[in-house]
């Protein structure tokens, strides 16, 4: 149940085109460091819940015992998430993963069963200093890329609400022959529902980078270290 439940995490949210841009071939090394089964439905081409397991209509949310799982669901999750946050090269990436995944556990988990699953994830936090939040305290006086993707990045923060506003700042802007537009617009209207979480923020991670490699950053710093908290949607909020 665990391990369908991470992989099926990893390949919904982490195995698309948008993603691959910043992380090249992220489900292969996570199927390569991680053997976990997948679960089919029948008659369907599609994974089932990893709440099968534990689903009241077979009786199996009586069978479980919480208990003795507890043992191996923190080895499994420990260890994915210390690989996650390496082979992302951030360490806010724990709390992100974890903000979505609690999210998913109450839309595939019966009422009764998500808060035992829920207990179960979060005692596997590894226990590793957020460098994000260490750089807060050390930033040197010049706005970079990085310090300023780490203030971004840190609170569980996605994307802010005046995103759209942000990219109507960037310079630079143009449409290609195909119409599409560099950098890429933000995801909103139709796009907002049809895209993830970790898309967003990857999207909005874009614009920045843009907004370095064209000397925008003292403008695009103020901007967003001036906004209130209220004012970025976090992880657990998309």
């Amino acid at each position: 149940m665990i391990g369908l439940f991470l992989d099926q995490m990893v390949f919904t949210h982490y195995h698309n085109q948008i993603v691959a841009k910043h992380y090249p071939n992220f489900y292969a090394n996570f199927q390569n460091a991680f053997w976990f089964p997948k679960l089919y439905q029948h008659g369907a081409a599609r994974m089932g819940s990893p709440g099968f397991f534990v689903s009241s209509y077979h009786g199996f949310d009586k069978k479980m015992d919480w208990r003795s799982t507890h043992e191996v669901t923190q080895r499994l999750v420990h260890d994915f998430l210390t690989w996650l946050a390496a082979e992302t090269n951030s360490e806010a990436s724990i709390d992100q993963f974890m903000a979505v995944a609690k999210r998913e556990v109450n839309r595939e988990f019966e009422g009764h069963t998500a808060p035992n699953f829920c207990k179960l994830i979060n005692s596997s936090l590894p226990k590793i200093t957020s460098k994000a939040q260490t750089d807060l305290f050390s930033m040197p006086p010049t706005e970079t890329f990085d310090t300023l993707w780490n203030y971004c990045s840190s609170k569980n923060r996605a994307i802010p609400h005046t995103w759209k506003v942000l990219y109507e700042m960037l310079d630079g802007k143009r449409q290609n022959s195909s119409g599409r537009w560099e950098p890429p617009v933000p995801f909103i209207l139709a796009a907002w529902y049809e895209t993830t979480p970790l898309e967003k923020y990857l999207r909005f991670k874009d614009h920045i980078q843009w907004a370095a490699d064209h000397n925008q950053l003292d403008e695009i710093e103020a901007h967003l270290r001036n906004l209130p908290e209220k004012d970025w949607y976090h992880f657990e909020e998309l």
